[in-house]
Formats: structure tokens, C-alpha cells, sequence
């Protein structure tokens, strides 16, 4: 096996791979409702933007296998 084929086949880029739909759809509502937000905290800019970016992208994850677990239990909810 290749680098690439490594690259490829780890469990970080199989997840974002099979749930990419849902991470599309979710981060952009994540981006518009928590952006308001992100200036909130009293420290330099820089760390104001890698808190709001670290804070969207977890939130992100987490909203997105909610969302597929409630696919699973309500099927109208599934994304195919």
C-alpha cells in the first residue's frame, strides 16, 4: 500500500466521506447561527478564529451523527 492509499482509507476520511452530505447541509446553518458569536471572547483575533473555526467544525460532527442516528429511528429523516 501507498501513501495515498493510507491517506485514503483511514477512519478520519472514511467519516467525512460517509457523511458528507450532512456535513454540507449542517455546517453552513452552524456558519450562519454561530457566527455572530465568534467575537465574543476578550483575546487576539487569531485565537478568536481557531476557537470559532475548532467550535463549528466539532459542533458540526456532533450534529451530524445526531441527525444519523435520528435517520435511524425515523427513516423520513434519512438523507440517500
Amino acid at each position: 500500500k501507498g501513501h495515498i492509499s493510507r491517506l485514503l482509507y483511514n477512519r478520519l476520511t472514511r467519516f467525512i466521506a460517509d457523511y458528507s452530505v450532512e456535513i454540507f447541509l449542517i455546517h453552513f446553518a452552524v456558519i450562519k447561527y454561530a457566527s455572530p458569536f465568534a467575537t465574543f471572547l476578550p483575546v487576539p483575533f487569531i485565537f478568536q478564529q481557531i476557537t470559532f473555526v475548532s467550535f463549528a467544525v466539532i459542533l458540526t460532527c456532533l450534529s451530524c451523527y445526531i441527525w444519523r442516528r435520528l435517520g435511524r429511528r425515523f427513516p423520513v429523516l434519512a438523507v440517500k
